[in-house]
């Protein structure tokens, strides 16, 4: 049996992706469909906006943050050398590591696109699991009998219910802490502003340090300009995590996976 799991494990993953994009996406559908649109062209208009949405921000957001992220780059041993001028970098190892990571990020980029097939299915079986949510629950009872039907189908629909108010919350709440860096951070003029903030919205998925770690580079960066400006990037930083982690955090969870603020907070 572990075996058989084992060598199915690509499938299961795209399986379970599609169920969390499912449940992300099933209250979307059906708020639609109490609009009265047919179910079926509901789930379209939600796929096409996802589609417009990403096209519309990757083309606003793609080009400043490739340019900002190579000026980044290259000024990375200037901004090395300012911050530890007394101890001896080899910057001939940082270009050969700089020139591997664009290798890396080329293999990345030609590997998402071979892997696109992959992620159509995956949006395929979130469609037809969308479409036959409703006829689901007789599917599962006529297979394993009413009563442990019964069962199983509390039990999925309460992980269902989970996995997509979490997905949806921390969608939301990587939008907010990366909204709020780049305006603190360009409001102060910090370069990179777009790399640093979205590298802070992407980390919050760490939970308690992932932000505080996101923090640091654009703290040296700073401290490349002058010792005030770091000083108020710190500042900056330490306002959104107090923000984070008494207002945001417990009403952002609150809403998305019901669990009382005074809990998250402790």
């Amino acid at each position: 049996m572990g075996w058989f799991l084992l060598s199915i494990k690509e499938i299961i993953l795209v399986l379970f992706l599609a169920f969390i994009l499912m449940s992300a996406l099933r209250p979307l559908v059906e708020g639609l469909e109490k609009l009265k649109i047919p179910r079926l062209l509901a789930i379209f208009i939600i796929y096409l906006f996802i589609i417009f949405l990403l096209v519309v921000l990757g083309g606003a957001v793609i080009p400043s943050l490739v340019s900002q992220t190579v000026h980044f780059w290259g000024k990375l041993p200037e901004i090395i050398n300012k911050i530890l001028p007394s101890i001896p970098f080899n910057f001939d190892f940082l270009s050969q590591e700089l020139t591997s990571v664009s290798g890396n990020i080329l293999l990345l980029t030609l590997g998402f696109f071979s892997n696109f097939i992959t992620v159509l299915t995956i949006m395929v079986l979130t469609f037809y699991l969308l479409m036959e949510r409703k006829n689901l629950e007789g599917e599962i009872k006529s297979l394993l009998g009413e009563v442990r039907g019964e069962k199983i189908i509390k039990i999925t629909w309460k992980i269902e219910e989970k996995l997509g108010s979490w997905l949806r919350g921390q969608l939301l709440f990587m939008l907010i802490i990366g909204s709020f860096s780049y305006i603190g951070l360009s409001l102060l003029r910090v370069d990179y502003a777009l790399p640093l903030a979205i590298t802070v919205g992407l980390f919050e998925i760490v939970p308690l340090i992932g932000s505080i770690f996101a923090s640091i580079p654009a703290i040296l960066v700073a401290l490349t300009v002058s010792p005030a400006l770091a000083l108020a990037v710190v500042a900056l930083y330490f306002i959104i995590h107090q923000t984070e982690g008494n207002f945001i955090v417990p009403i952002v969870m609150k809403k998305a996976v019901g669990v009382n603020p005074i809990i998250l907070i402790l």
